[in-house]
């Protein structure tokens, strides 16, 4: 990457984590107000993105859908729901309550997938150095994407958020690989999108029993595990006889 493409890259990265995360709360507003502050900072970012593309070198690749995608929906569907499989613990449990404030979040879930695909996928993947594998671009721009997402344990400094760091870049690595080598980034953010949606909005309805915190972690591990092994198979099954070409060929 060139020091001007690296240079717009980082101002962009930046720009997204500094609106993102705002503290709106802290200025004693309702949650429903925050949320709604939320939602129109992240069209404020798509829109300022977009002007600086404008006089950016920054470029995008042309890419062609292609029929692997089914191969890797299917950890990224895993992703999704993987809170949801702590309900087999009998002392766990689902209470949903519908309110005004669940469609905002889910709006802003929405606006929140297509600015990271957007950012962390299109314009950081399709302008790392040629010369890189593709595989080595995902797993850059997954990192990243991972490292930007710190920002919820300097919030809290909670050690269970780091668990967030874990999942994004598991997830960045999912939506690399549909990205690069399945070529499409609407799926990327329609994954994203159900991903956000699952695992905050309506994961927040989960009631978690005395004492399962330790279960939650083993469960979630033991998910990511199985991720990381279906994707070095797949990976080394094909994808990567075809690493060179994919990223012109996808």
């Amino acid at each position: 990457m060139t020091k001007s493409k690296l240079l717009d890259t980082l101002i962009i990265i930046l720009f997204y984590i500094g609106i993102s995360s705002i503290p709106f709360e802290w200025f004693g507003m309702s949650d429903t107000l925050a949320l709604i502050f939320r939602i129109f900072g992240q069209l404020v970012i798509f829109f300022l993105v977009r002007l600086i593309l404008k006089k950016s070198p920054l470029k995008f690749k042309e890419r062609k859908h292609n029929n692997r995608n089914i191969l890797l929906f299917i950890p990224a569907f895993i992703l999704c729901f993987s809170n949801y499989f702590n309900l087999i613990l009998p002392e766990n449990s689902y209470n949903f309550t519908f309110s005004f404030d669940l469609l905002l979040k889910i709006l802003l879930s929405l606006c929140v997938a297509i600015n990271e695909e957007y950012i962390f996928r299109m314009i950081l993947i399709d302008n790392l150095d040629d010369s890189e594998k593709p595989m080595i671009k995902i797993i850059i721009a997954a990192s990243i994407f991972a490292a930007c997402h710190l920002t919820h344990f300097f919030s809290s400094f909670n050690p269970a958020d780091l668990i967030i760091i874990v999942y994004t870049f598991t997830l960045g690595i999912v939506l690399g690989m549909i990205y690069v080598f399945g070529g499409s980034f609407w799926y990327c953010v329609l994954f994203h999108f159900i991903f956000n949606m699952m695992n905050y909005d309506f994961a927040d309805y989960i009631v978690y029993g005395e004492g399962t915190e330790v279960s939650y972690y083993l469960i979630n591990i033991a998910i990511g595990a199985i991720v990381a092994i279906y994707l070095v198979i797949i990976y080394f099954s094909f994808l990567h006889k075809k690493e060179q070409k994919a990223i012109y060929e996808c």
